[in-house]
């Protein structure tokens, strides 16, 4: 039976972990990395429809207003959330909310490129 002094041991382990730790390390921080980005294109989503949405409910008012006032809401909902590259299109069946008669839908279009309002590379998520 031989038996090996834990100084001796621990020599030849020398270095392990550092080199454990620049392994792990770069996946881990690309994983948190990862999670963050995603979860604010999640939040930038839920922003954008939640302005077409206000959009929307205010065209569907009875009372008169005009396309450029339904853009103008749109784009302040969103200024609040600070995105402000967004492009609001507003189309009612019969042309404009000023002609619009009971019962015209109206369509509320918002959209952000991700680039413009992500936090780290707009690669990562290019096109979305």
């Amino acid at each position: 039976m031989k038996l090996v002094r834990i100084s001796q041991s621990h020599k030849t382990r020398r270095g392990v972990s550092m080199v454990e730790c620049a392994i792990v390390l770069p996946v881990f921080a690309l994983l948190v990395l990862g999670i963050v980005e995603f979860g604010r294109a999640f939040m930038v989503s839920q922003v954008v429809t939640n302005s077409a949405r206000e959009g929307a409910r205010l065209g569907s008012l009875p009372t008169a207003v005009s396309n450029g006032q339904i853009e103008t809401r749109v784009n302040d909902f969103l200024a609040s959330s600070g995105i402000t590259t967004a492009t609001t299109t507003v189309s009612v069946d019969s042309g404009s909310l000023a002609a619009a008669s009971r019962g015209d839908a109206v369509s509320v279009q918002v959209s952000v490129p991700y680039g413009d309002v992500s936090l780290l590379s707009p690669r990562f998520l290019d096109g979305i």
